[in-house]
């Protein structure tokens, strides 16, 4: 699996990709995320390891997104942070902050995994 979770101390979800990492792989991720919503909210930390090395498509993208508006759609509070060490990766998130915004998922992109968990 090219990517693991882990919940911190304070319920955060921390999602890291590793490898490589395609469509397939961010839907299985995506589809995981009900379980880890608790009492009507979630938030979720997104990293990846330096070596990761993602295989999308601008489709994919959009379906990744997609998919993530239907999961993340009706909770009382959601918030995902992405931590980028890549201008891909941060435009990435740049785009999924645009369309979930509008769904009341707050989305923010960070260089500094401190920072991500921070916020």
């Amino acid at each position: 699996m090219p990517y693991t979770r882990s919940l911190s101390e304070d319920s955060v979800l921390i999602t890291e990709f590793s490898g490589t990492t395609g469509l397939a792989d961010l839907l299985s991720a995506i589809n995981e995320l009900p379980q880890y919503v608790e009492g009507g909210e979630l938030f979720e930390v997104i990293t990846h390891a330096p070596d990761t090395k993602i295989e999308l498509t601008p489709a994919d993208a959009a379906t990744a997104m997609e998919n993530t508006r239907k999961k993340t759609r009706g909770l009382r509070r959601s918030a995902i942070a992405f931590v980028a060490n890549s201008d891909y990766i941060y435009g990435l998130g740049r785009q999924f902050q645009a369309l979930l915004s509008n769904e009341g998922v707050l989305v923010e992109v960070f260089r500094d995994e401190e920072m991500a968990m921070k916020w």
